[in-house]
């Protein structure tokens, strides 16, 4: 697909081809080779998800059965899969492939690559599954994926949906998504068919349909099953319901059973709420029923609080259960020690860095060599050390899936080179990001509510505000001027340039203007020697009351919310009478 204008054009073109299956092992065979290339074009991975949800998928790129009779369609997919984008270039190689003797499993994999920086990797595939075979399946699943890693932002992200899939006939649906990032902040999450009902959806998170299958054979009787299994950096989630209803005349039964875990895996915890009911109703109107709720924690011991109700026309009878079974003393945790843990990752070479303040040369250069040089540090440079074990400055109540052992607070109180201490207006703490759930002891509400990860106090930058230089030395530059006439080199005076010309020089100068310094992050870099326009800062909590969101800067400042969640417990332990009169807020809710 060629698209031209008179400003310049944009080119797409998919090429595929099928020939008899090749063996490839394992019961793979190759059926299919193909690619992409586009120029001047990019990846629209919102239209590439957008289109999983509906009955055609992304629909058949590489591989069409009638390229002919669809040309129409394939020519509208490039374009809106692959829209015009000045500078931005995409390709890649496609596979058909199969599984099974005969085929029970057929599949196509395309793996794009979109180039200059910021490089992104997008990964497109659509597997089938008939089985046990194609002619006699009882289970058809057709599942689309579209799968991005963004090298610049530091995040990989897959969608998946099923398609036009049966089970014995009833048919299936649901989602899938996974998000990962290692850049600021890091997180972690994979759901399939979505999250616990309580757990708050992470931020660019999709919302995801259940895997549900409903088993009636139309809307009267029906039979619903779903369910959901999630995994964060703080929990692991699974549930399920079923729902029945079916009517005869005016009366109908409605009714349904299910269930949503919280699991801790070491050590081994679960917490399970789980319900179940069944009303007759005419129409609308309940004429009686009974119900179900109950919360079952452990093991050791088993708990059980709930309460059983039965409605019979104007009279409802409750009943509250507290049930303990399972003897034993609850699970004790292991003991941990944090210091050699600890120890060990600040022995580490990598855990110590130095930097150059903006605006400065570095003095020390590394001589060429194999062997790998020693750190040096710069005579006008930051010293950091900092780790990503345990956080400092903070009591730790957990740790490695056990108890702390011994001490279980850690921060630097000082600075020594030699025999000298530096001064601690020197000393400044450096955080790096920690998952609060491995060093506190959660409530399942926190697990649920609290971030995955949280900036904590890492270790240390030491250096002085202040540079202190000696005399400087001052060298004139003087250029030579050759001028040749036949041949021949003539004299000429010589050129000295004055300090100004020479800074001119340096900005237009070719190693100034290199293609790589006006592309990607470094494109949107205000000119030279001006304060960025725009910063982004980190959120900070504090310390509010319930009723007027008034501040108490008494209590605690501004910090991270594990900082001030700390404080706020520890300022509870000492006035317990506070209790529901201060909660933990975003910095901008407060009043004024």
């Amino acid at each position: 697909m060629l698209d031209a204008t008179g400003a310049g054009y944009s080119l797409v073109a998919a090429i595929g081809a099928e020939f008899p299956a090749v063996p490839l092992g394992l019961g793979f065979t190759l059926d299919g080779i193909g690619g992409l290339i586009a120029i001047h074009r990019r990846v629209d991975t919102d239209a590439l998800r957008a289109s999983l949800r509906t009955p055609a998928g992304m629909g058949d790129i590489f591989f069409p059965a009638d390229p002919v009779a669809q040309a129409d369609r394939i020519t509208t997919d490039l374009a809106t899969y692959f829209p015009s984008a000045n500078g931005r270039h995409v390709f890649g190689p496609a596979v058909k492939f199969g599984w099974g003797t005969p085929t029970m499993v057929r599949g196509e994999l395309a793996v794009l690559l979109e180039l200059p920086a910021p490089a992104r990797g997008v990964v497109l595939g659509t597997v089938s599954a008939k089985l046990p075979t194609v002619d006699h399946a009882i289970v058809d699943l057709n599942v689309d994926v579209v799968g991005e890693v963004d090298f610049a932002q530091k995040r990989v992200a897959i969608d998946a949906s099923l398609r036009n899939s049966t089970i014995a006939g009833f048919p299936i649906t649901g989602d899938m998504a996974f998000r990962m990032a290692w850049g600021s902040p890091p997180s972690f999450a994979l759901a399939i068919g979505g999250f616990h009902s309580q757990f708050p959806t992470p931020p660019g998170f999709p919302e995801l349909r259940r895997i549900q299958i409903p088993l009636g054979a139309g809307d009267d009787p029906r039979l619903d099953a779903q369910g959901f299994l999630a995994l964060t950096s703080n929990t692991a989630q699974i549930g399920a319901r079923i729902d029945l209803y079916a009517s005869a005349g005016p009366l109908n039964i409605k009714g349904g059973l299910g269930f949503e875990t919280l699991l801790t895996f070491s050590p081994f915890q679960l917490q399970v709420d789980v319900w179940a009911g069944v009303a007759l109703r005419r129409g609308t109107s309940t004429l009686a029923s009974i119900h179900f709720d109950g919360h079952l924690s452990g093991p050791k011991p088993w708990r059980l609080d709930g309460k059983a109700c039965l409605s019979l026309w104007f009279v409802d009878l409750c009943v509250p259960i507290h049930v303990s079974f399972g003897g034993g003393d609850a699970v004790a945790l292991p003991s941990r020690q944090i210091w050699p843990a600890l120890h060990e990752a600040l022995a580490t070479p990598a855990a110590w860095a130095s930097a150059v303040p903006p605006g400065l040369a570095a003095a020390v250069t590394a001589p060429a060599s194999g062997a790998v040089p020693a750190t040096r540090l710069e005579p006008c440079a930051t010293l950091t050390v900092t780790q990503k074990v345990v956080p400092l400055d903070r009591q730790i109540t957990a740790f490695a899936h056990g108890r702390p052992e011994g001490v279980d607070r850690f921060r630097v109180t000082g600075v020594q080179f030699g025999a000298s201490a530096v001064p601690a207006a020197d000393i400044t703490s450096v955080t790096e990001w920690f998952a609060p759930a491995q060093f506190e002891e959660m409530s399942e509400a926190d697990k649920l509510s609290r971030p995955g990860f949280e900036q904590m106090v890492g270790g240390v930058s030491i250096g002085a505000a202040t540079i202190r230089a000696g005399a400087p030395l001052v060298r004139a530059l003087d250029y030579d001027t050759v001028v040749v006439v036949n041949g021949e080199r003539q004299v000429a005076s010589g050129y000295r340039p004055t300090r100004d010309q020479q800074i001119e020089g340096t900005l237009v100068a070719t190693s100034a203007r290199p293609p790589l310094r006006a592309t990607g992050a470094a494109a949107f870099l205000p000119p030279a020697g001006q304060p960025p326009r725009l910063r982004l800062v980190e959120e900070t909590f504090v310390i509010a009351s319930t009723d007027e969101l008034a501040p108490r800067w008494d209590l605690a400042a501004a910090g991270t919310r594990g900082q001030v969640e700390l404080a706020l417990r520890a300022h509870l332990a000492a006035n317990p009478g506070d209790a529901g009169r201060l909660q933990v807020v975003p910095s901008f809710e407060v009043a004024a």
